[in-house]
């Protein structure tokens, strides 16, 4: 059975999150996105290392990316929660 690492996640208001985004987005293959312009938010499914491996036919599971900031306009992903 083939597995890979695949995530859904999303980020609001992206136009307010331009650094956010960029570090959220940094080594990902964005395999889907999706506006859904009544919530202002990006829907994404992506390929990458820091998503738990899912075999072929199961759902992909969906994670929180937990971003922090250092107080001088840097910003760093710090993990990816999954949620359950």
């Amino acid at each position: 059975m083939n597995r890979r690492n695949i995530g859904r996640f999303s980020i609001d208001s992206i136009e307010n999150k331009l650094k956010e985004a960029q570090v959220v987005l940094a080594g990902l293959v964005v395999v889907r996105a999706e506006m859904v312009f009544h919530n202002d938010r990006i829907e994404y499914t992506a390929l990458g290392e820091a998503f738990a491996p899912v075999n072929e036919g199961d759902e992909i599971p969906i994670y929180d990316p937990i971003i922090s900031y250092d107080g001088m306009g840097g910003v760093k992903l710090k993990s990816w929660e999954r949620r359950d």
